[in-house]
């Protein structure tokens, strides 16, 4: 059995002294005792913590506080809260509020308090190779997605960084619009795959130079419904949002888009978004049959097309933070297509990943 570390915390010194005796008596852990619920977060920064063992009753901080505080630094953390008989409904409270493993009545018996140490450790041992599991396997489905994405891409414009910045686009207009979390990371990577469809169109009509002729623009308009195919029957939410935007991103708010001729709110917002966050790369972009256009171009254009072509109030949160989409432009533009593929590959966007910080 590895040996785990544990943080000890209880206003009282005698009763961390007591536990922490029994603990490294009868266990090879590592216990790091604290009496005060701020020297015990400042440990939990410096230390590798796998189980909290904290009192509910204390001062400064009560345990289901501390816990939750705990918490957004460590959450690969067990926890066991010690309660006096009177706080025993708080206790379970606890459970509830904040998912903590068990709770001990003081005074314990030594014997039930060692039983109870070693579960939670057994417990959060289990819990953590479950996580590095689900994280391999979250991976691999980022990475078929990020390669889905890029075959699609690669016969048009042979550059990935429209994909990267479509994707920092639509998540920075889904968190404009207040969407939580899961929304905002769901975005971020089904918005990777909105072109997918282009892998039906034959690549002599994405290569060429010149302006389509109609019966080659026709072609080219399949690529929605052929993205819908290719996506269909998803089985979770990120897929079945990646296929709604792949069907639906050439929608226009007046209904004069295609492919199904959809008005207003009757499209997808997730359509919506992708649908500014793509006319607006591609508006700045320089293509073999365009050249790009100064920002200032690009913002006349938006306010143009508000309420015609574009969702009107999520194209007011465009033209409010204009200056910071024209950032995440010329930062993912900046970096060379190898630089591109490390951070898909190699470092796989994070679910949390911020255009703000380090790719």
């Amino acid at each position: 059995m590895r040996q785990s570390g544990i943080l000890l915390l209880d206003d009282e010194k005698m009763v961390v002294d007591n536990i922490q005796d029994l603990i490294e008596l009868e266990t090879d852990h590592k216990v790091f005792p604290e009496t005060n619920p701020f020297d015990a977060l400042v440990t939990l920064d410096k230390n590798k913590v796998d189980l909290i063992i904290t009192d509910f009753l204390m001062p400064e901080m009560n345990g289901i506080d501390f816990l939750i505080q705990a918490k957004r630094k460590n959450y690969d953390s067990t926890s066991i809260i010690l309660t006096g008989y009177a706080d025993k409904e708080n206790a379970i409270r606890a459970i509830n509020e904040v998912g903590i493993y068990q709770y001990i009545e003081k005074p314990w018996n030594n014997d039930d308090l060692l039983i109870t140490i070693q579960n939670a450790v057994e417990r959060g041992d289990l819990i953590t190779e479950l996580k590095h599991k689900y994280n391999e396997i979250q991976q691999a489905y980022l990475e078929i997605i990020y390669r889905l994405a890029i075959t699609a891409d690669f016969f048009e414009i042979n550059t990935y960084s429209h994909i990267l910045r479509i994707s920092h686009f639509s998540k920075k207009l889904a968190e404009l619009s207040q969407k939580d979390a899961t929304y905002c990371n769901n975005i971020m990577y089904a918005s990777m795959m909105h072109d997918v469809g282009k892998i039906g169109v034959p690549k002599e009509i994405l290569q060429k130079p010149d302006k389509l002729e109609k019966e080659e623009f026709e072609l080219v308009k399949k690529h929605p419904e052929i993205g819908g195919s290719i996506l269909r029957n998803a089985t979770n939410q990120l897929m079945e949002m990646a296929r709604e935007i792949s069907i639906f991103h050439h929608e226009k708010w007046n209904g004069k888009g295609y492919l199904k001729g959809l008005t207003g709110d009757s499209i997808p917002e997730s359509a919506r978004i992708v649908a500014i966050a793509d006319v607006f790369d591609a508006l700045l972009s320089q293509r073999p049959y365009k050249a790009s256009l100064p920002p200032a171009r690009v913002k006349e254009i938006f306010r143009k097309d508000r309420g015609i072509h574009f969702d009107p109030e999520l194209t007011d949160l465009l033209l409010n933070n204009f200056d910071q989409f024209i950032a995440i432009y010329d930062k993912i533009s900046a970096m060379d297509q190898e630089e591109i593929l490390d951070s898909l590959f190699k470092k796989n966007l994070p679910v949390n990943t911020d255009i703000e910080k380090p790719l």
